[in-house]
């Protein structure tokens, strides 16, 4: 294999950072995207047979706003093509990184191959905004609509990113002002440990972010990723969808 310059330059400086010789740290890049594209998802078989999945839809009530849970959201086909529309829209996205995350900024706006998985994932989000709208009593919400959405991908990142990412002044904290409801779609996760943390004045709460499953809450009050540890994150990324309604009147 004959690598360009920056090519080189670039295989170099990882491996110098990495205290291993070029071939070394080739050989754990592709070791390493070989093990992430072809992982086995198990089947169901070898899922513990005395406990199955059968959780649907949860809410409960935190400092006055309701949090939703929807879990299963879709089928193993449908979201390992949101995957691959993704990590193709990462590959040739520039200016990606939101501190120690990628972050998409044309997947709106590009022509997506899996156009099909895309709108079962947005007829199920449908679903349960309006679900949400007759578990709050607010059919207002019926109405409300898709302003924005992007992916956020943690994968890659460098140890003093990761550092940084666990000091309350990374100002990871955030909130998106602007928009009567936010929804975070967990469609990659290592662990369902590895959620969100939602603050409300004084209080906080992490809430699990179970692989495939889907999460409504008050996005303009401040929230942020609880990230999967680096050596994880490289191993088994963590993903999420992100999307914002706002009522049509505010536009």
């Amino acid at each position: 294999m004959i690598l360009d310059g920056d090519a080189l330059s670039l295989l170099e400086n990882l491996a110098n950072r990495a205290g291993v010789s070029p071939s070394e740290r080739l050989d754990e890049i592709i070791k390493d995207e070989y093990y992430r594209i072809t992982r086995v998802v198990p089947q169901e078989s070898s899922i513990d047979p005395y406990w199955h999945d059968n959780r649907n839809v949860e809410s409960f009530d935190f400092c006055g706003n309701t949090i939703y849970r929807a879990y299963n959201m879709i089928s193993r086909h449908h979201m390992d093509n949101l995957l691959d529309d993704i990590d193709d829209e990462f590959r040739v996205s520039k200016n990606k990184w939101d501190r120690s995350v990628e972050a998409t900024n044309e997947l709106p706006h590009r022509k997506l191959r899996h156009y099909t998985s895309w709108y079962v994932f947005f007829s199920m989000v449908k679903k349960h905004l309006h679900n949400y709208a007759e578990i709050t009593n607010n059919p207002n919400i019926k109405n409300y609509q898709v302003q924005s959405y992007w992916a956020k991908r943690m994968k890659g990142t460098n140890s003093e990113d990761y550092r940084n990412e666990l000091d309350i002044t990374y100002r990871n904290s955030h909130s998106h002002d602007n928009f009567d409801l936010g929804m975070i779609y967990y469609l990659n996760n290592p662990s369902r440990m590895y959620g969100t943390l939602i603050e409300n004045e004084d209080r906080e709460i992490i809430l699990p972010g179970d692989e495939n499953s889907l999460l409504i809450h008050h996005s303009h009050i401040n929230h942020q990723p609880v990230m999967p540890p680096k050596v994880i994150a490289n191993k088994y990324y963590r993903c999420v969808i992100v999307v914002d309604f706002m009522h049509p009147s505010k536009k």
